[in-house]
């Protein structure tokens, strides 16, 4: 939760935020979502509190990844039969 310095590329600064919840302890449930900075776990410099969508609208991430870029691994799910038989073929006499 400390803004420790970190290794950056020249003229840039690194930032670390955290998203959550209001905690209400009086009620003992969660308040609205917030993102806020901190200089230590127990001081808070600044905090946003983070506004609901008007129209319900549920927001989610899509990643985002430029042309060329990495690509995520394929995983193909085998049975055992067609795993004992790739294994059996790597085999070598």
């Amino acid at each position: 939760m400390e803004q420790e310095p970190a290794q950056t590329l020249d003229g840039l600064d690194e930032v670390r935020l955290i998203a959550g919840y209001r905690w209400d302890a009086e009620l003992r449930e969660l308040g609205p979502a917030v993102i806020s900075l901190r200089s230590g776990p127990d001081k808070i410099v600044w905090t946003e509190i983070l506004d609901e969508p008007v129209d319900g609208t549920v927001v989610s991430a899509v990643p985002i990844v430029p042309a060329g870029g990495p690509r995520a691994p394929e995983i193909r799910l085998v049975s055992d039969d067609e795993s004992r038989g790739r294994d059996e073929g790597t085999e070598q006499a």
